[in-house]
């Protein structure tokens, strides 16, 4: 191998470890997130001015779930209040890492977005021309650099781009001005945003059809085009409800659309058959709207680290509690209307290529399996809600929390064939440690899978590993 070929390999291997950061600082924002809302909406009033100067927040909005970090201030501590408490001290790994992305701002929004390209290969890594000046030796497959969006974890992508431009920015200072950056940003949000409402709706239809794209997705793609069910005025449903399930239907519509070319003729329709698949895509777009939410309220608090000053007093939404959560969150991303946004031509075209990635395998890239993954961490309440509500049988302790796999649509039938297994997760780790050491008293390193809730002695003995039937989304391989 050249040396230059030998440098651009150094660089990739770089860049997936910068993503791998990405994740963790994801990952850290969500997880302080989530607990500074659950010990503000479990405290009484008079402890809550200690609670929020811990965590470093200056107020709440939507009902407890917008975080709001405070601004720099010059008059005051000479503009340091934005790092003070447990998440504003987030903001120094936040900086750390928009300098470590600018100089490959470029092919990080490449790697996290993906967007269509007329060259071959997209990879902004390309190692096919090594082979074209060196026809006599192979090369080796590689992993990929990163997953495809659509099977990845799409809030890490989202926050990657976001470090890219705001990093960009900063080192190039002066040169781009803060509306356009903030642009920027905006346009990044909502791309993510669509991508993820994809995702969730991609992953609670294909299990109904055997996961296959082959099978299910010309069905579903004709049935949508010859049934027309995108609502009108005069259906009686909610305006914004009714956006929303248009917004899914386009969405779908984009994605299932190199189906209309694989299909040379439409098969033969069962009416009730239709019927019960409409009735399954309707279902799916509406509570796709709960993992948006939950998205959209992870992003707006790491929006906040990346950048104090993104949201300014007209952005906050108003106190006026009727208004639905989602609606009151695209007014705080300057997101106008959904139906709107959808008819780009140019977001249908990343769409669509979003599919062919995930399904489309390059010749110099290892095969991995390639899964929809609907809820993924961080486990959100309104994860935990949902699975309570499917599951009424199901009591979780107080103390408790629900596996990662008990938000999927497997039931825990499908692990009866392992031995060990805890059914909930405790949330004190003392409690625990105490029950994996009563489960396997005579081992020292206990392998447990967050997913399923088995437990082994060692973690190349987990059969739900062996078997393939629990993977953790992540965005690099």
């Amino acid at each position: 191998m050249s040396e230059s070929h030998r440098q651009s390999l150094s660089g990739e291997k770089l860049v997936s470890k910068l993503l791998f950061s990405i994740q963790a600082f994801t990952y850290t924002c969500c997880s302080e997130g989530a607990e500074a809302r659950r010990l503000l909406r479990d405290s009484k009033a008079s402890d809550m001015p200690s609670l929020l100067s811990k965590f470093g927040i200056s107020g709440l909005s939507l009902d407890g779930n917008l975080l709001l970090l405070p601004k720099p201030k010059p008059s005051g501590d000479d503009g340091f209040q934005p790092f003070d408490g447990r998440l504003g001290k987030l903001r120094y790994l936040g900086l750390a890492l928009m300098v470590a992305t600018s100089p490959v701002s470029m092919e990080v929004v490449q790697l996290c977005i993906s967007f269509p390209s007329s060259s071959e290969p997209e990879d902004p890594f390309n190692f096919e021309s090594f082979k074209r000046h060196n026809e006599k030796s192979s090369i080796r497959k590689r992993a990929p650099v990163a997953y495809p969006i659509l099977c990845g974890h799409v809030l890490t992508h989202t926050t990657g781009t976001l470090l890219a431009v705001t990093g960009r920015a900063r080192t190039e200072e002066g040169k781009y001005d803060i509306n356009s950056v903030v642009d920027d940003c905006r346009n990044f949000i909502q791309l993510g945003l669509v991508a993820r409402v994809a995702q969730v709706i991609i992953a609670e239809l294909s299990p109904h059809y055997g996961g296959d794209p082959a099978v299910w997705d010309q069905q579903i793609y004709i049935i949508i085009e010859q049934n027309d069910m995108l609502p009108n005025d005069s259906s009686g449903t909610d305006t914004g409800e009714r956006e929303w399930t248009c917004f899914g239907i386009q969405i779908l519509r984009a994605l299932l659309s190199p189906a209309k070319m694989e299909s040379q003729e439409p098969a033969a329709s069962c009416q009730e058959k239709d019927n019960r698949i409409s009735s399954q895509i309707m279902q799916t777009i509406e509570s796709a709207k709960v993992e948006a939410i939950a998205f959209l309220r992870d992003l707006s608090l790491i929006c906040q680290i990346l950048m104090p000053t993104i949201f300014v007093e007209d952005d906050m939404p108003g106190g006026d509690n009727s208004t639905p959560i989602f609606e009151r969150l695209m007014q705080l991303f300057h997101i106008e209307n959904l139906g709107m946004l959808m008819k780009s031509d140019l977001l249908q075209n990343v769409i669509t290529s979003w599919y062919e990635d995930f399904t489309g395998k390059s010749s110099n890239l290892l095969d991995f399996q390639r899964s929809f993954k609907g809820p993924t961490w961080p486990v959100s309440p309104f994860c935990i809600t949902r699975h309570q509500l499917a599951n009424t049988n199901d009591i979780i302790p107080p103390t408790c929390l629900p596996l990662l796999g008990k938000c999927a649509t497997a039931t825990s039938n499908d692990y009866d064939s392992f031995t060990s297994r805890i059914l909930y997760l405790p949330k004190s780790y003392t409690d625990l440690y105490a029950q994996l050491s009563e489960m396997c008293p005579d081992s020292e390193q206990t392998a447990l899978c967050l997913v399923c809730g088995q437990v082994s002695l060692h973690s190349r003995t987990l059969q739900c590993t062996e078997l393939n039937t629990c993977r953790v989304t992540s965005t690099t391989s």
